[in-house]
């Protein structure tokens, strides 16, 4: 059956070539456009996408990791009494403006972390560069995706942020969000320069005895315990900070109508050709039907060819994705195709090409064997 199948795909090459075209088409923008969606939303994530090894610790008004409050130092120590918390490692983020030597100015968020550990520091860093690096006196890290904002500085270039003079340390690789652009020093340096009183700090990454207690049974345990703190798996933390987004920005909703308009003219594209397809060849099946073959019969062999059409345009559909985000990745969008969306896209396709086919399908069945007689 299947081979019969092939024959009917083969003997239409313009009608073959215009199922694949809307199957591709329809599977390569929902793939696009989600991968970027999702590498939106970890970029709105900010600092909580990495580090998620720790407990997070914030004000209790902090609700999304892009607008922050400081709280006060004397938090940490609070924490540290807490039973099984074995560090409390403080982080400071303040707002800066970059001058360049070129005059480019650029609104930056510094992060601050505590050496020698640096916990907190974003982890990937470029191979020329050492977490060390941020004991010198002014260094900073810059991320190498954000190099062309700043106008290409390189290496131990010095700068200015809030016209205090620093210098180009090292690179993060990845650190960008959306938005934002994450510059990394050590925490006093970024009190410095944000003129953050030395008494605040924003969060705190804590490390705990997991040989005692779980992750979430920590975090209920700080939260029970300790007043205007909130402690966070960064998980939840991410997405109670991409849900705040969304319920202020119109991204989730462009986004969406794009992939339900990809679906609906996937299906229309499909549908109509193989609908095409099938009147084209109405006397061969026709014919079948005269013979004895059954509305069954007919319905399997065009299914075949909606799924054999589908299993075609999926890979083909599929390659281009890798391909586009193997290139995205090298920029700073960094889109990426989990493997969830790419089985997620298969099912997709073959719902498209099945329900297609159901107009062709209605086509057929209802024609009766003695019509062919009549064509």
């Amino acid at each position: 059956m299947l081979k019969n199948a092939f024959r009917f795909i083969w003997y239409d090459k313009a009608k073959m070539f215009g199922v694949l075209a809307g199957i591709i088409v329809c599977v390569f923008l929902i793939g696009q456009q989600l991968s970027i969606f999702f590498a939106i939303m970890r970029g709105v994530r900010g600092i909580s996408k990495t580090n998620t090894e720790y407990i997070w610790v914030t004000n209790k008004k902090t609700l999304n990791v892009q607008e922050v409050y400081q709280m006060d130092t004397r938090s940490g120590q609070e924490l540290q009494s807490v039973e099984g918390i074995t560090s409390a490692n403080p982080i400071v983020i303040a707002s800066g403006a970059a001058k360049f030597k070129t005059g480019k100015k650029v609104n930056v968020i510094l992060v601050g972390v505590q050496s020698p550990q640096f916990v907190g520091l974003y982890p990937t860093l470029m191979p020329n560069t050492n977490k060390q690096l941020l004991i010198n006196d002014g260094a900073v890290f810059l991320d190498f995706l954000e190099l062309k904002s700043y106008d290409t500085p390189t290496l131990n270039d010095y700068f200015e942020i809030n016209d205090n003079r620093v210098y180009f340390a090292g690179q993060t690789n990845g650190a960008a969000g959306t938005t934002e652009k994450y510059v990394y020093t050590t925490i006093e340096r970024a009190r410095y320069l944000g003129n953050v009183p030395r008494n605040s700090v924003t969060m705190y990454l804590l490390t705990w005895d997991s040989t005692r207690y779980a992750k979430q049974q920590m975090i209920n345990k700080i939260n029970a315990q300790i007043p205007n703190v909130m402690a966070w798996d960064a998980e939840n933390l991410g997405f109670v900070t991409i849900t705040n987004f969304l319920k202020t920005s119109p991204i989730g909703i462009s986004f969406a109508l794009i992939v339900v308009f990809a679906i609906i003219s996937g299906l229309t594209i499909v549908g109509l050709t193989m609908f095409s397809s099938v009147k084209d060849r109405i006397r061969d099946y026709g014919t079948i039907k005269a013979i004895g073959g059954s509305n069954a019969l007919i319905t399997r062999m065009i299914l075949e060819q909606a799924i054999v059409f589908a299993f075609i345009g999926y890979g083909i559909a599929l390659v281009m994705l890798l391909g586009l985000t193997s290139f995205l990745m090298k920029t700073k969008i960094q889109a990426y195709l989990p493997k969830e969306l790419a089985i997620a896209l298969f099912f997709t396709t073959i719902f498209i090409s099945i329900m297609g086919s159901l107009v062709a399908i209605r086509k057929i069945t209802k024609l009766e064997p003695v019509e062919i007689f009549r064509m």
